[in-house]
């Protein structure tokens, strides 16, 4: 048989027994694997998406040695938690980051850095690492704890967890989703032990510092690398004085780093002075935290205490930001009277390396490392103007959110989105002062502004829990400001699925504010119960509502609330292929959303019209389908999205699709289950007709089949999957030669 082979030449090994025969076969296969997982995140697009890792802007400096380690502890197979420890501003965060850039081709998925800094609550952690993983638009009633095991069940991905040390608590979450995550391994950097089963830890110390009388190591390298100047720096006296500075400072790169920002003003020499005095500034005053801690406060006291008086000022009023800021929010909290040059004051703190840039929103924004933040908090706190600094921030966000409220209802809707998104550390804090200092009035007027992107950002539970507050029998509202809380309460809680507690509230609401005279509040809850009815009172009174809806707010000259009116109506029409609808309200809700609504409310819209159309044109009704479709998509409307895959569905049904078909509802009911909830009742009810034709021309157990198998797609394939489907589907039914555009 050899012989035959070597004939044919065909290549081959040999070998000389049993053991070197599997070696080679176990080398092969591992090859293979590598080839078919490379090719799959290829195919699905995921870990392009979804790694997330920033780009460093300088090269890591003395900690070849500890990456070649870490490499090692977290490349074993029995390593599935790793905890990088260490003292603040020890490097913890920079050297995960370059571990994880350097690991990334070894896990299918690649890397996923979540950052925990500004979290206050262990319970937090869970719904913040499935926002950083894009998952938020899908938590509704869904638990997040869930939705990331569920989403990482199946995933080859190292997760970073960074700035762990307050939140210890959340440890148990750690344990339980490697456990039920094989693929993941989790690398978390903390000042303390989470102390879990199977833990690894790997304890960071500070850079190597020269020994008397030499001037050359990592932390002298990294100073000089640095330094804001470096005329003179490598004159032999200067280089002594540098390594006594990085002496002192304990080779800590974060205190090193501020030194080094430092050079531009002052000579290595003046900051040992500086160093002598000011050191030990609050060493002993909190002697239950370890040293290195203490002496990292010191170092932080110590830069700023070479500030100005009033950078010193700026610096702790900007303690009341969580999350970021930009220019504009730092002027209004930290300077209201316009004594401070604000404009100066941030150059000097990104100089000094306090405060630094940071990526994201649509405006320049800048935040703090969370141990300089930290101390600022202290600064604040002992000052005289904490209470009134922490109002002025809360002020701020509530006339912020104001502002959006127009904007969430226009041809700005995106942008508005964006926005909120990115202050939401800002809005939270702000809300919780707010309910702190007993302003249930502003916080409904918040709920009433912002309550469109609670919906179309996946925050219905926290929107739902927001208005509850306001609701509570103790809150000082007025009964205006009240009874629309109780209407957007019962609006989210629709939203999220839980109908029965939806139905009290938008009708406890729409009777009070027809006492009140509100016509855009009641207008507002007559569209919630309309839509809600349809589970409950059925389809003619469903519609009849939304038809007195339209009619009021359209008298009242509401003209977003008239979108909204619209487009319920159509959909729900749609969803019970009910004729009494004609398609010149279909036409006005489109019009009306270019005119008053954003994006979303437009895509949702034209697919209400693509569908109805679609019975007596199928190739236009679907071709407007998937520019509804791909809207959804770019505007980040999940939901909506998969609503628009359910309806593509059903038109490659009509065309004999049935398997296909079965698949995208499965991937869409997915979407939607991992939200937590149907959002519009009426497609829930028209969802269930369609399965139940598809069993009678699949049969049952097929059905389950494909289901199944639609359930198993991520995101990006399952909308990939429908735009191939139904791109199949249009070339069939258009003349030869004909083409779409997406637009």
């Amino acid at each position: 048989m050899l012989k035959r082979i070597g004939a044919a030449g065909v290549s081959y090994r040999r070998f000389k027994s049993s053991e070197e025969l599997g070696g080679l076969i176990r080398d092969d296969l591992a090859v293979l694997l590598t080839e078919r997982f490379e090719r799959k995140a290829e195919e699905t697009g995921w870990s392009a998406l979804h790694t997330k890792l920033p780009v460093t802007p300088n090269r890591l400096i003395g900690r070849a040695g500890d990456l070649k380690l870490l490499d090692e502890k977290l490349g074993a197979e029995e390593t599935r938690i790793l905890t990088l420890l260490g003292p603040g501003g020890v490097g913890k965060s920079r050297l995960a980051i370059e571990l994880g850039a350097l690991m990334k081709e070894r896990f299918a998925d690649g890397v996923h850095l979540v950052t925990l800094e500004t979290l206050v609550r262990s319970e937090e952690v869970p719904g913040t690492i499935a926002a950083s993983l894009g998952l938020s638009d899908r938590i509704g009633t869904a638990e997040p704890r869930e939705l990331v095991l569920l989403t990482l069940a199946e995933r080859e991905l190292l997760l970073i967890l960074d700035n762990f040390e307050h939140l210890i608590d959340a440890g148990t979450y750690v344990s339980e989703l490697v456990a039920e995550c094989p693929g993941v391994k989790v690398l978390v950097t903390s000042r303390t032990l989470l102390r879990l089963r199977g833990e690894v830890e790997y304890l960071l110390m500070p850079l190597e510092v020269p020994e008397r009388g030499h001037s050359s190591s990592p932390a002298v390298e990294l100073f000089l690398a640095r330094a804001r100047s470096s005329s003179d720096l490598d004159r032999p006296e200067q280089k002594e004085a540098i390594a006594e500075v990085c002496r002192r400072l304990d080779g800590l790169p974060l205190a090193i780093e501020l030194a080094a920002a430092r050079t531009s003003l002052l000579s290595p020499a003046s900051m040992l002075e500086r160093l002598s005095d000011g050191f030990d500034l609050l060493r002993g005053s909190s002697p239950d935290l370890p040293e290195r801690q203490r002496t990292m406060r010191s170092t932080i006291a110590w830069s700023v205490d070479l500030l100005g008086e009033e950078d010193k000022v700026f610096f702790r009023r900007l303690a009341a930001f969580c999350g970021g800021f930009t220019l504009d929010a730092a002027e209004a909290v930290c300077d209201p009277d316009h004594g401070l040059d604000v404009l100066e004051r941030m150059q000097v703190l990104v100089e000094n390396s306090i405060i630094q840039p940071a990526a994201g929103g649509l405006d320049p924004r800048f935040r703090m490392l969370e141990s300089i933040r930290q101390f600022a908090l202290e600064m604040l706190d002992a000052s005289s103007e904490a209470d009134a600094i922490r109002s002025r921030h809360a002020h701020h966000f509530f006339d912020l959110s104001q502002g959006q409220h127009d904007a969430l209802r226009s041809s700005r809707q995106l942008e508005a989105l964006d926005l909120l998104e990115a202050e939401e550390g800002n809005f939270r804090g702000a809300m919780r002062r707010l309910l702190e200092e007993g302003r249930h009035e502003d916080v409904a007027s918040i709920g009433w502004a912002v309550w469109p992107y609670w919906w179309m950002r996946g925050r219905q539970a926290y929107g739902r829990t927001l208005m509850e507050a306001v609701l509570d029998e103790s809150a000082d509202v007025t009964p205006l400001a009240r009874e629309r809380a109780r209407g957007v309460h019962g609006g989210m809680c629709m939203f999220i699925g839980d109908y029965s507690e939806a139905v009290y509230s938008l009708a406890t609401a729409h009777a009070r504010l027809r006492e009140l005279n509100d016509e855009a509040g009641i207008g507002m809850a007559q569209i919630g119960l309309g839509i809600v009815s349809s589970t409950i009172e059925g389809e003619e009174q469903s519609l009849e509502r939304l038809r007195e809806a339209q009619v009021l707010l359209r008298s009242a000259g509401e003209n977003y609330g008239l979108v909204l009116a619209l487009n319920s109506l159509c959909w729900t029409a749609m969803a019970f292929d009910n004729e009494s609808v004609p398609l010149e309200t279909y036409d006005e809700s489109i019009s009306r959303s270019q005119q008053f609504g954003g994006a979303i409310d437009l895509g949702m819209a034209i697919g209400n019209r693509a569908r109805r159309i679609s019975y007596s044109d199928p190739a236009e009704g679907l071709s407007e389908l998937r520019r509804a479709m791909f809207m959804l998509v770019e505007s980040d409307m999940r939901s909506g999205a998969s609503f628009m895959v359910d309806l593509i569905a059903e038109v490659a049904a009509e065309q004999g699709e049935y398997g296909k078909a079965a698949q995208l509802h499965g991937f869409a009911e997915k979407v939607r289950e991992t939200m937590g909830a149907l959002m519009i009742p009426a497609l829930g009810i028209r969802g269930e007709r369609n399965l139940e034709r598809l069993s009678e021309l699949l049969g049952a157990s097929r059905l389950r089949a494909e289901l199944a198998a639609g359930a198993e797609m991520d995101y990006e394939t399952g909308i990939g999957v429908t735009l191939d489907l139904s791109s199949k589907i249009l070339g069939a039914l258009r003349p030869s030669g004909a083409r779409e555009s997406i637009s």
